[in-house]
């Protein structure tokens, strides 16, 4: 009556909206049946595939190296077949030898030092186990545990040199040839390619496979062995044609007319040096350069006076010497014989030559252990083709179902 209107009811200004009975949930019930989850054979599936790529790839890389492994003792045969006991070396039988030369560098072991270590500081105490208790690689150019890998590449480069073509040079000049490594780019090419094989090869595949693998130790090995034994008689035949070369020409009056035993003696004794170099020397430029990576010369303040580290060292060198020498005992019977035999027109000379070559690849096959590594690489390729055998029927199983 004042003029304001009095405000409608709640009830009829805003009717409530009524709800469709059929959009109400109905109340779960046990007896109303549930959505149930999606079921796990989609993912048992998957995980079945996956198994089933993943032993594919194992199948594929063991027969990869099988492959490969059938692949290089054909070769290494075909060239035995070819070349026989001969005094050349094919490329593949080159570049073998110089992996195995490569791969066995690597595989040195470090040798003890000559002073014992110096007590670790707190600093060094401080530091995690991996920075102190590890030490340095040597003989690893890329190893992520060099401070200095630059000087480790360039040592580690340095010594597979001295060790490939070492020897070979001395023998060389002691048989007034050209040096391998100066004949032209293909042996040095060889030599590079399997020492960045050995060294900077990714993951790392290449050394991890002649270290775990023995059938690709025995095929490294026998080329190695089949290689030496070529040198050999390259060496052999070098020896008797520079022994009566210089017979001819001067030294008719001191050693003695070409056939006579002066010059077959001159031509024995170089021949067995030379033999020795090249059969020994590659191990003991090999084994020199680690000792003095490792130990060093004596010091005399440690050694009580310069005489007595003087006399420690030829101890040793000696002791060295005297080992080396022992090991081509054998060798060097062989090497004399050859000489006495090689060269004959006659079918009995040639057959005697052919049986003390025989009997030499054996020996530089012992001293090699291809014959200790037979059985092992024959177990290795039994155990891995029974494992493809069952993964090929696991994967056709797997398959068929």
């Amino acid at each position: 009556a004042g003029g304001t209107s009095a405000a409608p009811p709640a009830a009829e200004a805003a009717p409530a909206a009524e709800v469709p009975p059929a959009a109400t949930a109905p109340a779960p019930d046990a007896t109303t049946p549930t959505s149930a989850p999606p079921s796990g054979r989609s993912s048992v599936a998957s995980t079945h595939e996956l198994s089933l790529v993943a032993r594919a790839e194992r199948l594929l890389a063991r027969l990869v190296v099988i492959a490969a492994l059938a692949a290089g003792f054909a070769l290494v045969l075909d060239d035995l077949s070819r070349g026989g006991l001969g005094a050349s070396n094919s490329k593949f039988v080159s570049f073998l030898a110089s992996l195995a030369t490569c791969a066995d560098y690597r595989a040195q072991k470090p040798l003890d030092p000559r002073s014992p270590p110096a007590p670790r500081s707190r600093r060094n105490l401080r530091r995690p186990p991996s920075q102190t208790c590890v030490p340095p690689p040597l003989f690893h150019a890329r190893s992520s545990l060099s401070s200095t890998p630059v000087r480790t590449a360039a040592r580690v480069l340095l010594g597979n040199l001295l060790a490939k073509f070492g020897a070979a040079t001395i023998g060389s000049v002691l048989l007034l040839e050209t040096p391998v490594i100066l004949k032209g780019p293909r042996h040095l090419g060889s030599f590079v390619i399997a020492l960045l094989a050995v060294q900077v090869c990714p993951w790392d595949a290449v050394y991890r496979a002649i270290e775990a693998s023995a059938a690709v130790q025995l095929l490294l090995r026998t080329s190695a062995a089949v290689y030496k034994l070529r040198k050999l008689v390259f060496v052999i035949i070098a020896c008797r044609h520079l022994a009566f070369s210089l017979a001819a020409a001067y030294a008719k009056d001191t050693v003695g007319a070409p056939g006579t035993c002066g010059h077959l003696a001159a031509s024995t004794a170089h021949a067995v040096l030379v033999a020795w170099v090249i059969t020994d020397g590659t191990s003991i430029l090999r084994s020199v350069d680690t000792w003095l990576r490792c130990r060093g010369f004596p010091r005399a303040s440690r050694e009580g006076g310069r005489t007595r580290a003087l006399r420690r060292l030829a101890r040793e060198a000696l002791g060295a010497l005297t080992e080396r020498l022992s090991r081509f005992r054998l060798l060097a019977l062989l090497t004399v014989a050859l000489v006495c035999c090689d060269g004959g027109e006659t079918l009995n000379a040639a057959n005697t030559t052919d049986a003390l070559r025989g009997l030499m690849l054996l020996v530089l096959l012992h001293r090699h252990r291809v014959i200790a590594t037979m059985p092992l690489a024959a177990r290795e390729l039994v155990a891995g083709s029974q494992h493809a055998r069952a993964a090929v029927g696991k994967a056709a199983g797997g398959a068929a179902s």
